[in-house]
C-alpha cells in the first residue's frame, strides 16, 4: 500500500536533500537564472522527486523531504545573493 508520511523522521536524508537543494539553487545564481526561478525550479524538482518515490518499489513519499528541498532551495538563493563572491 502507498502512503505519504506525514510524521517528521529527522535524520541525515533531510540534510541531504537541504545540502544538495542548497547547493543546486546557488549553482543556478551562477549561471544568472532569476532567484525566485531557481527556487521555484529546485522545489518543483523536489516535488517530482517525492512523486516518484511515491510511485517507486521500496522507497516511501515523505512530506517533510520536500520542505527540507524548498527550505535547502531559499536558504541557497539567500546565501547566492547575500555574497555574490561565492
Amino acid at each position: 500500500m502507498k502512503q505519504v508520511i506525514w510524521k517528521p523522521r529527522l535524520g541525515w536524508d533531510k540534510v541531504w536533500h537541504f545540502c544538495g537543494c542548497l547547493i543546486l539553487t546557488i549553482g543556478f545564481l551562477k549561471l544568472k537564472v532569476p532567484p525566485v526561478t531557481a527556487v521555484a525550479l529546485i522545489s518543483t524538482l523536489g516535488l517530482i522527486k517525492e512523486g516518484f518515490d511515491y510511485y517507486g518499489k521500496n522507497h516511501c513519499c515523505e512530506v517533510w523531504d520536500f520542505v527540507a528541498d524548498a527550505t535547502g532551495a531559499a536558504t541557497g538563493a539567500y546565501i547566492g545573493l547575500s555574497y555574490p563572491v561565492l
